[in-house]
């Protein structure tokens, strides 16, 4: 079965449960924050690069 777009839409229910979604979703999510500051942290970085600026 097709849309109108050309993509494939699913013809059954698939394989994953609700449950391995939340848990892959949750891992990925993790991940992700772990590569990203948050704005504490970026806050946190700014102050020291001004402090050693301001130093020189």
């Amino acid at each position: 079965m097709k849309k109108n777009s050309g993509e494939k839409l699913l013809t059954h229910s698939g394989s994953i449960s609700h449950g391995q979604a939340i848990d892959k979703a949750t891992i990925e999510y993790k991940k992700y924050q772990q590569k990203t500051l948050s704005e504490v942290e970026k806050s946190f970085l700014d102050s020291i690069k001004r402090m050693n600026f301001d130093d020189k």
